[in-house]
C-alpha cells in the first residue's frame, strides 16, 4: 500500500477508484452505483488486506433487516483508513 488517500474533500467515486488502484493486487470490486455504497464497502472489507486487518463492515443484517454501522460513506471510509494505516505501521 502506498499512501492511502484520506476520504475527505473527495467524492465517493474518486475515493473508491483510488482504493481499487492502490489495492489492485487484492482485486477489489469496482463501485458502480453510489447508492449501493454499503454493499460495495462490505465486499471490499471481505477481501484481501482489508479482511486480514478486520476493516469494519458498512452494514450488517439483524433480524432480517439491514442495519447501518456508519452514518455515511465518509465515516466508514475514515474508519477503514485508520485500520489500514495502523496495519501498515505495525
Amino acid at each position: 500500500m502506498n499512501g492511502l488517500t484520506y476520504p475527505e474533500y473527495i467524492s465517493l467515486k474518486r475515493w473508491a477508484a483510488d482504493l481499487v488502484f492502490r489495492y489492485r493486487h487484492d482485486r477489489l470490486p469496482i463501485l458502480t452505483d453510489e447508492n449501493k455504497w454499503q454493499d460495495w464497502a462490505n465486499a471490499v472489507v471481505a477481501t484481501g488486506a482489508f479482511k486480514e486487518n478486520n476493516a469494519p463492515k458498512a452494514s450488517t443484517v439483524r433480524n432480517a433487516s439491514k442495519v447501518d454501522s456508519f452514518k455515511d460513506w465518509q465515516a466508514w471510509a475514515k474508519a477503514v483508513y485508520i485500520v489500514m494505516i495502523r496495519a501498515k505501521n505495525n
